[in-house]
């Protein structure tokens, strides 16, 4: 996750989804803060109006029914203790570590193939994070409860989140982690969309 902006990433994005008549700097007039301000309302009104229709059109969806083949679909990681062993190593001198095609062809086509309908994320509402958000999952808050709330009308991405908080995810966590000596579980989980143009 990102700390610091760039003062020009920041201007793009003010001017990019504010307005491009936005004012930047340091030394603006009490009319260009104005101005200001009532674009950031403008932006404000946006999305909370989005989020309000977001709301109206998830509680008219009726999903679509699913095989049983997609309701019992079983997620899975697609790398072998083989490929896993070199990833602690690069993990702990790095400090990141990015694993491409992490998951099979059939778990990756299930999400992509089920993949939940638009008005199930959210705007962030953040001008410097301008994509949209939804399913969000706390150990702590809901106890990973998927049965009720937007992921219980989404069946793909519910199997999926139950295989993330599963003992099986959490075996190949913890391998890459093994460094660390200690044992480690998902905490919360979220889902995010970007269309062209996010930021």
């Amino acid at each position: 996750m990102a700390i610091k902006l760039h003062k020009e990433q920041e201007k793009f994005a003010y001017k990019k989804y504010v307005s491009k008549f936005y004012f930047y700097g340091s030394n603006l007039t009490i009319y260009q803060n104005i101005l200001n301000l009532m674009f950031k309302f403008k932006k404000n009104i946006k999305t909370y109006l989005s989020c309000k229709k977001n709301t109206l059109f998830k509680i008219l969806h009726i999903p679509k029914r699913l095989d049983s083949e997609k309701i019992n679909f079983e997620f899975n990681v697609d790398l072998s203790d083989s490929m896993i062993k070199n990833y602690p190593k690069s993990l702990y001198e790095n400090k990141y570590l990015f694993i491409e095609n992490i998951l099979t062809k059939q778990s990756y086509d299930a999400l992509l193939n089920d993949w939940p309908k638009s008005f199930y994320f959210n705007p962030m509402g953040k001008i410097i994070k301008e994509y949209n958000w939804g399913f969000v999952h706390k150990r702590k808050t809901t106890n990973f409860n998927f049965e009720k709330g937007d992921i219980k009308k989404n069946v793909v991405l519910k199997n999926f989140y139950q295989f993330l908080i599963s003992q099986k995810f959490s075996n190949f966590i913890n391998k890459l982690l093994k460094y660390e000596k200690n044992e480690y579980e998902i905490n919360s989980i979220l889902s995010t969309t970007a269309k062209g143009g996010s930021f």
